[in-house]
Parts: structure tokens; C-alpha cells; sequence
């Protein structure tokens, strides 16, 4: 509770800050954005070749004013889909930017990866490790679109391929309702991932989840230079042969970020995740403050850290259980550089690292994650 304080009270400040800055520039992003929606529009026309020409020309010049305004630093992905015992592994292919402007989209991404602990082993046990990687496509098509304001839809599908450890290979396969305004943007998503390999028994018996997951993303932008953002995932684990660990969590989170230069663009965030389990063993609440810096390396790359410290309790009772008395503490870094290649092309690095410490002796671990993503973006009219 006193974690929550702290950070609602530092957000309260830097909202403040920036809601008193920046009043004279607001104006004007609003002026070119008003005359971009009407230039869209005039396009859709199909004017004369000449005067197409020219329209382009300028609606160039202001996008390219646009971008020098905004913050265009877009925070570390959240995962819609997280698997009880592996909710620390962000999903390799970052978040699709908006279609804004455009019918239609096509993104295809390839995402190698390694991970030197792939099911987390305590520290002692065997650690098992494995090189992943990531195909999946993304399809977005606008359904409606007034000016600059626009609804969206998109589904993609996943193909996971994890080498070195046997029947590890997953998909999974989503659907996205977004709309977006200059200032504003929603999201609804869903997502299925059926039979993923989370863990091993003993004996090496796999420990098989199917998760459904389901959230929604609500950002904004305060100020010219202010942005803040909340999001709600919903994830419902199904083991079917060890049905004591089946499991649904709620996660309630927000950040906000500021940008002080385009060097540094500091944010302050807050978790918070509560999970019921069959056995109550399983059961268990964690809160997480949350620390981002970003920055913008002109139009070509942007560079985001984060940090979160992961306080995690277990809510069973029984003394004779495994988790009883538990407290988890787990600090949580991720580093994520995005660099544009050209105009259809980006590439993403990222790398993760994730210390457990615990009361409860034998429960402690590392795992440090990183990997590359090459994508193309193809879009439409």
C-alpha cells in the first residue's frame, strides 16, 4: 500500500508538471493535425495527378512536424498472455503500430531468441536452455474512419519453435479491435494458446497450459509532451493434467512518461496482480512498482529501459503446503531498441533479466532472455 501511495502521488506531480507545459505548442499540433485529416480526405478523391502531387508533398511536411512533436517512444510491450509460472517472458514480437491513415496492413515478423533458463530452475537444479524462435503475421483493416479518427480491426497468429527441448512448440492465434484519435487510442484484444509447454514434472512429465487471455489498453496524450497509458489483462491457465494449478489471474496497471528531452523521457508506472487458483497453494497477489527511460535518436531509433521490483505473496493458509509463508521479490529489467531499416522495414532488440529472491528456501533463481525481431510492414491504401 505504501509503494502504491508513493507512485500515485509522483504521478500526480508529473501530470501537474506537464499539464502546466507546452499550452502555446498544443495549438498548433492540433492545427496540422486538422489539416492532415482534411488532405486524407482530399485524397480519397483521386484528384488530378499534379495536384495529388503537391498534396503528398505537403502532407509529408506535416507528418515529418508531427513526428518532431510528439513522443514516439512506445513503452516496453505489456504481454496480453502470461502462463502462471512464466509470466516474466515477454512475447517476442512487439506491439504493431497504428494503420492510421491506411485500408489495410500486413506485418510479418521473424524473432530468434535465447533463453538461458528457460523453465526458470531454481537455483541447484538443472537449467535448461534453448534458442526460440518466432514467426507470426499480423493482418489490421480499417472499419470506419472520420478525419483523423479511426476504428480498426486485426488478427494474427503465432508460430513458436523452441530448440533443444522435445514437444516445446507452440501457436497461438489473436484478435485486436482498436480506435484511434490524435490524442487518444483503444484497444481490445483476445488471445488462445493451446497446449504450451510451461514446465516439467518429474520424470520430465510435461507440464501442459491452455491459456485464454483477454485485455484492453486505453493511452493518452496529456500534453505535447505527456503521455499516460492503463491497461487490464485477464488470463485464464488450464493444466489438464494437474488441474490443482489451474489458475485465473487480473492485472490492473498504468504508466505515465514525460518527456524532459528527447534524450530523456523518464515514466513512473504501477502493477498490480491478484491470481486464484484450484489450490489455494497456487493462490497469489503481487504489486509492482514500475520504472521507465526512454529515448528518441531523431526519426530512426527509439531506445526504452524498465525496471520493475515484483512483490509477490502467497495467500495459502496451511502450514503443510509447499508456498506457506511465501514472499517472492523479483527485480525485473528489460531492455527493448526498435531501429527503422527503411520504410517497410524495422528491427527490434531486446533483452530481459529476471532475479527471484525468496523465503522460502530453494526458490530462488535467474534467468536472463534476448533476442532480435526483423519485421516488414506492408501497407495497404
Amino acid at each position: 500500500m505504501k509503494n502504491a501511495i508513493v507512485a500515485c502521488f509522483m504521478a500526480m506531480i508529473i501530470a501537474h508538471f506537464a499539464l502546466s507545459q507546452d499550452i502555446e505548442q498544443e495549438s498548433e499540433f492540433v492545427r496540422l493535425m486538422n489539416e492532415r485529416s482534411r488532405l486524407l480526405e482530399s485524397l480519397e478523391a483521386d484528384p488530378a495527378p499534379d495536384i495529388e502531387t503537391s498534396m503528398r508533398a505537403r502532407l509529408k511536411e506535416i507528418e515529418d512536424k508531427i513526428g518532431e512533436m510528439g513522443i514516439e517512444v512506445p513503452s516496453p510491450p505489456a504481454p496480453l498472455m502470461s502462463e502462471a509460472d512464466r509470466t516474466d517472458l515477454p512475447l517476442p514480437r512487439p506491439a504493431s503500430p497504428s494503420i492510421e491513415g491506411k485500408r489495410y496492413r500486413f506485418d510479418f515478423g521473424v524473432s530468434p531468441s535465447y533463453a538461458d533458463n528457460y523453465f526458470q530452475a531454481v537455483a541447484g537444479s538443472p537449467r535448461q536452455a534453448a534458442w526460440l524462435t518466432n514467426v507470426s503475421g499480423l493482418f489490421q483493416f480499417a472499419l470506419a474512419r472520420s478525419g483523423h479518427n479511426q476504428l480498426s480491426a486485426g488478427v494474427d497468429i503465432q508460430r513458436n519453435i523452441v530448440e533443444g527441448i522435445d514437444n516445446a512448440d507452440w501457436n497461438s492465434y489473436g484478435a485486436r479491435l482498436s480506435y484511434t484519435t490524435p490524442a487518444n487510442q483503444l484497444t481490445l484484444q483476445g488471445a488462445y494458446g493451446p497446449r504450451r509447454l510451461t514446465f516439467l514434472a518429474p520424470e520430465d512429465y510435461p507440464g501442459l497450459a491452455t491459456t485464454l487471455a483477454l485485455g484492453s489498453d486505453y493511452s493518452r496524450r496529456l500534453t505535447r509532451r505527456a503521455r499516460a497509458r492503463v491497461f487490464y489483462r485477464r488470463n485464464d491457465v488450464r493444466y489438464p493434467e494437474f488441474d490443482d494449478r489451474n489458475l485465473i489471474s487480473h492485472m490492473a496497471a498504468g504508466d505515465a512518461r514525460y518527456q524532459f528531452h528527447k534524450l530523456f523521457i523518464p515514466g513512473i508506472g504501477y502493477e498490480w496482480t491478484g491470481a486464484r487458483a484450484r489450490s489455494e497453494n497456487y493462490s497469489y497477489t503481487e504489486m509492482t512498482p514500475v520504472l521507465l527511460l526512454g529515448a528518441r535518436f531523431g526519426r530512426t531509433a527509439t531506445l526504452n529501459l524498465r525496471y520493475r521490483y515484483r512483490q509477490r505473496t502467497y495467500a495459502i493458509d496451511d502450514a503443510r503446503a509447499s508456498n506457506f509463508g511465501r514472499k517472492d521479490r523479483r527485480h525485473d529489467a528489460y531492455m527493448y531498441l526498435n531501429i527503422a531499416l527503411g520504410k517497410h522495414l524495422g528491427l527490434t532488440m531486446y533483452g530481459s533479466y529476471l532475479q527471484n529472491l525468496s523465503t522460502r528456501a530453494g526458490r530462488g533463481f535467474k534467468a536472463i532472455n534476448g533476442g532480435a525481431t526483423l519485421r516488414c510492414m506492408l501497407p495497404g491504401k
